[in-house]
């Protein structure tokens, strides 16, 4: 067909921009120490994403996307979706944007595009 090429890798570097991600929160008072740890775990995590082996990351954004009071849950949906992209992992990243489509969130939009491309694209391993 016609369709056009990608690699994971190719979507990924389309899509990925670090720096929109690594927001670091301005917040007056307090956070639980519960939060300060998952924020922590979000920042170390996104420095691992560039690892040749994404299985910590995946844990990772896997437990933060899960979290409902998370801040950045959507931030680490995304994120995790963009991981599997990266590594070739189509179904995976299909299933990890669902929930940002359905929920109307920030990255709606970048998701269902991604989707859509990751059913047209013939992908180059």
């Amino acid at each position: 067909g016609s369709e056009p090429a990608y690699t994971g890798e190719q979507l990924f570097a389309d899509y990925f921009i670090a720096g929109e991600l690594e927001i670091v929160p301005q917040r007056g008072g307090t956070i639980t120490a519960e939060v300060a740890r998952n924020e922590t775990l979000y920042r170390q995590s996104l420095k691992l994403i560039t690892l040749h082996n994404p299985a910590l990351p995946i844990e990772n954004f896997t437990y933060l996307s899960s979290l409902p009071d998370f801040e950045y849950r959507e931030e680490a949906g995304w994120t995790l979706a963009l991981i599997y992209v990266k590594h070739n992992r189509r179904e995976q990243a299909k299933e990890a944007l669902r929930p940002l489509i359905v929920s109307k969130s920030f990255y709606a939009s970048k998701a269902s595009e991604l989707s859509r491309k990751l059913d047209e694209t013939r992908w180059f391993n």
